[in-house]
């Protein structure tokens, strides 16, 4: 089970450590490929430290207080089963860096929000077929394209 509930903590967490970006940054509130590709490979790799760090205090917290010992193993496995959804354990920071590059290589991938981008990767990268990856990389494209669709519906409305 994907730890759902915990993605808002995270992405708060590396949220603040970005800068604030406009609009076109971001898809959804979210920041996406437009700003993944304005950043060096040092602070690529500070993203997704601070994703990681951001991840593990909301799994702490959504886990806490563990009582048993044996409560505390089965949070850190547990932890690290859900964590390989967006950060591969058998990969660097580094090398999940040069993969999120390359799905932001296609231009109509830059609307994925990092996190999305970075889900993306790590679904290939643990094991899922080709097709597999298409599929789900297709899903997203669509559900943000048609969220940034609506954002600029009610926008216009607005005026």
């Amino acid at each position: 089970m994907r730890p759902v509930i915990l993605m808002p903590l995270a992405m708060l967490f590396v949220g603040t450590c970005a800068a604030q970006s406009q609009p076109p940054e971001r898809t959804s509130g979210q920041l996406n490929g437009r700003y993944w590709r304005t950043l060096s490979a040092r602070e690529k790799t500070s993203l997704l430290i601070g994703f990681d760090s951001g991840f593990n205090l909301a799994y702490t917290l959504a886990r806490s207080p563990v009582k048993d010992p044996k409560d505390f193993q089965e949070t850190v496995d547990r932890r690290a089963k859900d964590s390989k959804f967006y950060l591969p354990p058998t990969l660097s920071f580094g090398d999940i860096s040069e993969g999120v590059d390359h799905i932001y290589d296609d231009p109509a991938n830059l609307i994925l929000p990092i996190v999305e981008a970075m889900e993306i990767f790590a679904y290939g990268a643990n094991g899922a077929t080709r097709s597999q990856v298409d599929t789900k990389l297709a899903a997203f494209r669509k559900r943000n394209v048609d969220a940034v669709e609506e954002e600029l519906k009610k926008s216009s409305k607005g005026q």
